[in-house]
């Protein structure tokens, strides 16, 4: 019998690390899932972009598909795990029906569809708010910074 255990991503249960499962919460462990983690907000100055934007984006700044640069178009954009969602983040800390962003009055906000791990904007726990330029947007184990 191993002593080795591991930290559930979730709950923080010390975990026999042989465990498929949590046993305190129920999390499912899967060798490509990344823990969930608070990251630090930091004020670093980007370079200016010479070209303007004609919509809103976000970026992946954290996560397996760092770099990639979604637009939002139309009224609202689906957040989650499942395929079907507008932006798709793939990794058990992200439910499938995560959140979504919608623009009402050409201002664009992020509601939390009741996920698991909650929606996290600029280290903040959040069930609805309107985005501003900048802001740092945690879903699972994803960062995004939303820019207009």
């Amino acid at each position: 019998m191993s002593d080795a255990q591991t930290t559930c991503p979730v709950c923080g249960a010390q975990v026999e690390s042989t465990a498929a499962a949590c046993p305190l919460c129920g999390y499912k462990f899967q060798d490509v899932t990344q823990a969930f983690k608070m990251v630090p907000v930091t004020s670093e100055e980007e370079p200016a972009v010479t070209e303007p934007q004609s919509t809103a984006t976000l970026t992946i700044k954290n996560g397996r598909q760092v770099g990639l640069v979604y637009e939002l178009y139309g009224d609202k954009v689906t957040i989650g795990r499942s395929p079907k969602s507008d932006i798709f983040l793939n990794d058990m800390t992200v439910s499938r029906d995560h959140a979504y962003i919608e623009r009402i009055q050409g201002v664009w906000s992020i509601k939390d569809s009741d996920s698991f791990n909650g929606v996290w904007v600029n280290n903040i726990n959040v069930d609805h708010l309107v985005l501003h330029d900048g802001d740092i947007i945690q879903i699972g184990c994803f960062i995004l910074k939303y820019s207009e």
